[in-house]
């Protein structure tokens, strides 16, 4: 069902009969040019005769009964929030009919409206336009209908909402939004790069790999190297070390948006990989939850040795949680270890009694900044300033 809406002013002019007359014959050329079903006007007390000029003219001169009628009062011609509300409530209560726009006559605020709310809704809009006269109306027998396309500037506003999400890490919105925008010849690159993002964010590095490695837009030329590099190194504490930097730049952005929880979470186990690339340090490899115990003769004292000994399990498998990692790493030589860990046991036993975790109490933006800046530095020290710095800014994600 096609339903026509018009703005109607009374045209320009001293003689108010013979503008009103001329203008009704426009009108009635965009309505006989859609033929729509029902024909909704919008205007002001003063401009509602021009309804039966129009069904006059169309009749006389298109031989055109004047469709079913609705007369929207704007409340205010002169106020864009009245005019765009009433003209976009309209809008909403006809989801399914086929609403085209003419704002060729009304007060410069009705058309603008008129001309924003087809924008924001994505509603064909047109203008009756020909020669005009001295009075600044179009003359009879020359009017043409004229199709506007405001979609350029609907797609840039569309752009900076999806680019705004995307900075925010709200891949799935963002997606949504380009999926809005028309006639971009960008967009599904853009969709799926927001793709690639979301994958990453969720620690898929090889799906997020597969979709960067195919996108040659060299703004996230640094995040492609970066993810390529952690899918295809082998080396163990390299790979870990860049995995290291991905962690924490991940609990950096769920501080942004307020996921203390989730932030802390993600650093309490940064902490444990940082443990666990300083065991590697000395060919004991934990990544998988356990140590050979026979990996450590000869390189702790046998009060350790003997200290551990009990806690391995049939296969001789060392399973040592945070704490006791630090304690290792003591025994092994690391001489700051227990100090590290002092530092951080606050921090560790507030993610402990954290709601996902096993307590109940949440975790306030305070504390999950302090622990990521105590977890930051650590990492630093202990894995070495000159690699991690590097690998941190590199793993920081793209801005649009």
């Amino acid at each position: 069902m096609v339903t026509l809406f018009m703005t109607v002013g009374t045209g320009s002019g001293p003689d108010r009969e013979e503008r009103m007359r001329n203008l009704a014959h426009g009108l009635a050329h965009g309505i006989h040019y859609h033929r729509p079903e029902e024909v909704i006007f919008f205007g002001s007390a003063e401009s509602e005769p021009m309804v039966p000029l129009i069904r006059d003219c169309l009749k006389i001169n298109r031989g055109m009964d004047l469709p079913p009628v609705t007369w929207i009062q704007l409340r205010n011609i002169d106020s864009f929030s009245d005019c765009f509300e009433q003209i976009s409530d309209e809008i909403k209560r006809r989801p399914d009919e086929d609403i085209r726009i003419d704002y060729t006559s009304g007060t410069k605020t009705m058309t603008m409206s008129a001309a924003i709310a087809s924008m924001l809704h994505r509603k064909e809009l047109t203008v009756i336009s020909g020669r005009r006269g001295e009075n600044g109306l179009v003359g009879q027998g020359t009017e043409t209908i004229t199709q506007q396309s405001l979609y350029l500037a609907y797609n840039d506003i569309l752009r900076e909402t999806a680019n705004a999400e995307f900075n925010a890490y709200r891949f799935e919105s963002a997606k949504a939004t380009m999926r809005k925008m028309v006639a971009v010849d960008d967009k599904n690159h853009l969709m799926q790069i927001f793709d690639a993002y979301s994958l990453w964010d969720r620690f898929d590095h090889k799906g997020a790999a597969g979709i960067l490695a195919g996108s040659s837009d060299t703004r996230f030329s640094v995040n492609k190297g970066f993810i390529k590099q952690l899918v295809e190194t082998d080396g163990l504490p390299y790979k870990y070390r860049m995995i290291l930097a991905d962690l924490l730049n991940n609990a950096g952005r769920r501080i942004e948006e307020g996921k203390y929880d989730d932030a802390t979470g993600r650093l309490y186990r940064a902490v444990e990989l940082i443990t666990q690339i300083r065991l590697l340090e000395y060919d004991l490899d934990d990544i998988n939850g356990s140590i050979r115990l026979e990996k450590l003769k000869g390189k702790v004292d046998r009060e350790y040795f003997a200290y551990c000994e009990p806690k391995a399990d049939g296969e001789r498998r060392l399973r040592i949680g945070v704490r006791e990692k630090f304690h290792l790493l003591q025994a092994l030589g690391w001489t700051r270890a227990r100090t590290c860990y002092e530092a951080l046991a606050d921090d560790l036993q507030q993610r402990n009694s954290s709601i996902l975790a096993h307590g109940m109490t949440p975790v306030t933006r305070e504390s999950a900044m302090t622990f990521y800046g105590k977890v930051h530095d650590l990492a630093l020290q202990a894995c070495g300033p000159n690699e991690m710095e590097p690998l941190l800014k590199r793993a920081v994600f793209t801005k649009l």
